[in-house]
């Protein structure tokens, strides 16, 4: 079984380069015409979700239309497909975000009973807990500090 990365399910669904959208659907249809499948993880589902927000600008009903039809296809393996519907359905009347939704689900999967987060929107979804603000007030050790994305040392 083959694997897509999302820049190629991006081409199947957004012809942004010909060239590269007619190579992955004669790739889909060669292994179609195999009798294989192609494989997409939830990692690429996420990128997938990223690129098409971010890079493409796709408001949230085309990329509900977007993962409706990956879904939908039979040739498409989806890594774990009954909790990708599941966090789908949810994200469609929730505020928080693709991703949130997936971390949920996945801490659902191994029992984690909630997940804070900084993120109001997140908050309000099941499974999430807002950090409280004398929480998020705490003064944070000099060492985090020195160690941190934030010290421009990244």
């Amino acid at each position: 079984m083959t694997a897509f990365h999302a820049s190629a399910l991006v081409r199947l669904f957004l012809v942004d380069d010909r060239s590269q959208t007619s190579q992955a659907v004669s790739l889909v249809r060669q292994t179609g015409t195999s009798g294989d499948m192609i494989h997409v993880s939830v990692a690429v589902l996420v990128e997938l979700f990223s690129k098409l927000r971010s890079q493409f600008c796709l408001t949230k009903a085309e990329l509900f239309a977007v993962f409706g039809r990956l879904l939908e296809n039979t040739l498409l393996d989806i890594a774990k497909e009954r909790l990708v519907i599941a966090f789908i359905d949810e994200w469609r009347i929730g505020l928080a975000d693709f991703a949130d939704y997936l971390i949920a689900y996945l801490s659902r999967e191994t029992s984690r009973s909630t997940i804070r987060t900084f993120y109001p929107n997140a908050s309000r979804s099941p499974g999430f807990t807002l950090v409280p603000a004398a929480a998020a007030a705490t003064k944070v050790p000099a060492s985090i500090k020195e160690n941190s994305c934030l010290s421009n040392a990244c």
